[in-house]
């Protein structure tokens, strides 16, 4: 019987050596790891749901046993200051923006903008709209046993500036 197939072998060939080489290529950019701002940037829904969700341990297991902030607190400090406005703010909700960021090997700083408000909302412009609160944040992270901890961090009120 005669192949009609418009294929010869020496292009079946080709194209599986072609198919093969673009599954490599497809493999090897899986593989590659993600930058650190990459990775930091990743944090922000994860805090942004952790905090939805009163999730006091899972926070504070990303915050470095070397923790100082601006008024002074150690981590024992930042948790019972967490544990507290959860308990004052149960029914509060809180979006996150980043406002900027900066890596380099091991060590980054991360400006959050969060609106705080009574109901959840789509998305942060119309959270920040609605918010009742809005809290400017630097934080200050460092990277131990291959994950970023929290070892300071500062907020104020935002600036006409910070909202843009």
């Amino acid at each position: 019987m005669q192949d009609l197939s418009p294929w010869t072998t020496r292009s079946r060939t080709l194209a599986t050596t072609a198919v093969v080489l673009a599954g490599l290529i497809v493999l090897a950019g899986c593989d590659k790891k993600p930058d650190q701002a990459d990775e930091l940037r990743a944090l922000l829904p994860v805090w942004q749901a952790q905090i939805e969700h009163r999730a006091v341990d899972a926070l504070m297991s990303q915050v470095a046993t070397d923790y100082r902030d601006r008024a002074g607190r150690d981590r024992a400090g930042a948790k019972r200051a967490l544990e507290r406005q959860f308990r004052r703010h149960q029914k509060r909700h809180i979006a996150l923006s980043l406002r900027s960021l900066k890596a380099d090997q091991g060590s980054g700083v991360i400006a959050v903008l969060a609106a705080v408000g009574n109901r959840p909302m789509a998305d942060f412009e119309a959270m920040l709209e609605a918010a009742s609160i809005i809290v400017y944040i630097d934080l200050s992270l460092r990277r131990d046993d291959g994950k970023w901890r929290v070892i300071a961090a500062s907020w104020r009120r935002p600036t006409p500036l910070d909202l843009l």
